[in-house]
């Protein structure tokens, strides 16, 4: 099966990061533009790439494919629909899917 999202094993890897750093951080800061700014600065993106093992050049090749797909968006900041909300009492995200089923005028389902 495969991903809806299309991002090979390396990008997920850096957006785990990237993530995990937004979690960080949003322990220490709670305004959200405050975070965003943090996130992608050349201190933390240094972070992240040391701890990703991966050079300046790749994880900025990553982050313009991030871009491309809609992961970061035009102004540098991470799509609010990629960020998990983590309960913080069980540090656990619940993730529902759910689809509409429409009934046909036969009284099939579409799919």
């Amino acid at each position: 099966m495969t991903p809806m999202h299309h991002l090979t094993n390396r990008e997920i890897r850096i957006l785990s990061v990237i993530l995990k750093k937004r979690y960080e951080l949003l322990e220490k800061v709670k305004d959200d533009s405050v975070i965003d700014s943090l996130l992608f600065d050349s201190s933390t993106r240094r972070e992240m790439e040391a701890e990703v093992k991966r050079s300046a050049n790749v994880f900025n090749v990553v982050l313009s494919k991030l871009r491309k797909v809609g992961i970061i968006d035009e102004n540098g900041k991470l799509n609010r629909k990629y960020i998990p909300r983590i309960d913080p009492k069980t540090l656990s995200n619940r993730t529902e899917i759910i689809f509409n089923i429409i009934e046909q005028q036969d009284g099939s389902n579409s799919r």
